[in-house]
């Protein structure tokens, strides 16, 4: 598969000025998410096989106390927050597009990351289950 192509293909919405830019930079695509992600564009599916690395926002957790239900059932609460690093990123390289979650996307989106994208609009089956995505999410 030609993944440089298939962006470009993808793309091609985008203005000229700013396609120019993309398919300038775009050679390849790394998922860096746990599982094959399917790209469906006019009939057709593209899979992208897992990297074997996957981008995750680095999580921090906290005890904050507990909840009696009743006598002898005691839950832990916790307090999850999300932190400034996203493990799992390479750093960024020529010609090469990560796709991860979106959740790590908007964490790189924040720190300036232009070479992350997420995956975007599900395509689902006839029960309502996702098979795969007609887009990809890129930086606002």
């Amino acid at each position: 598969m030609g993944t440089g192509f298939f962006f470009v293909f993808h793309m091609k919405h985008l203005p000229n000025n700013l396609r120019a830019e993309v398919i300038e930079m775009v050679k390849k695509l790394v998922n860096l998410t746990p599982h094959p992600i399917n790209i469906y564009l006019n009939g057709e599916m593209i899979t992208i096989p897992p990297s074997g690395m996957v981008a995750r926002v680095q999580e921090i957790v906290e005890d904050a106390g507990s909840l009696e239900v009743e006598p002898g059932v005691v839950i832990p609460l916790r307090i999850k927050r999300l932190g400034d690093k996203i493990e799992g990123l390479p750093e960024p390289q020529e010609d090469t597009i990560y796709i991860v979650s979106l959740l790590a996307a908007q964490a790189a989106w924040a720190a300036g990351r232009k070479d992350v994208v997420a995956t975007g609009d599900p395509v689902r089956d006839h029960e309502g289950r996702v098979t795969g995505v007609s887009s990809l999410y890129v930086k606002p």
